[in-house]
């Protein structure tokens, strides 16, 4: 389902990242404001390369994966102050068609893992990421179609399938310290809420 790897980078590799993150050219923004939203596909950017060629995520993904793996995608999310907006209910796994088109979520879900490491801390105040462990178990969980925050088209699980998911299993509030590594199965629900603090 997932695992969570505590100080997997360093605080001096973190330090790195997030000044490589501020000299990057934001391409998409927060609604009504010129705050950063993202930044497009970052893989091969040479500033990211102590993460996409790290040996332990390498073993990990060969182990876990193939030893033909390779990276479909590294992005960069900003959920800044006040305005950082959150994210639906949601499986990687339904979006399959766009970032792998041609393949199928029912044979092609195993194919695939998620990784995520937070550049600053991420706290209940602020919208960490939030999983329901074990929801894998259950396949693709119904979705509808909505127009998000930041007006984009996206999938959100349907209420009552997260209401079936929590009845075996809980919320993990995943409060993470930079650096830190949480690896998840492409089936586990999961969202955040919006970063109002400061």
């Amino acid at each position: 389902g997932y695992a969570i790897i505590k100080s997997f980078l360093s605080k001096g590799e973190i330090l790195d990242i997030n000044r490589a993150v501020d000299n990057l050219q934001a391409k998409a923004f927060i609604p009504y404001t010129n705050t950063a939203l993202g930044y497009g596909n970052l893989f091969g950017n040479e500033s990211f390369r102590k993460i996409y060629e790290n040996n332990i995520i390498s073993s990990f993904c060969k182990d876990l994966l193939t030893e033909n793996f390779t990276f479909n995608h590294l992005i960069v999310h900003n959920k800044p102050a006040w305005v950082g907006i959150g994210h639906e209910w949601h499986q990687e796994s339904i979006n399959i068609r766009s970032f792998a088109p041609g393949l199928e979520w029912n044979n092609s879900w195993k194919d695939f893992i998620q990784i995520f490491i937070p550049l600053d801390n991420h706290s209940l105040e602020n919208g960490c990421l939030k999983i329901i462990p074990g929801s894998h178990k259950l396949g693709l969980l119904e979705h509808e179609d909505i127009v998000a925050g930041h007006f984009g088209h996206k999938r959100r699980i349907k209420g009552p399938e997260l209401e079936r998911a929590l009845e075996s299993s809980y919320i993990l509030n995943c409060e993470l310290e930079p650096g830190d590594l949480l690896v998840f199965n492409h089936l586990i629900a999961h969202g955040s809420s919006n970063n109002n603090s400061s």
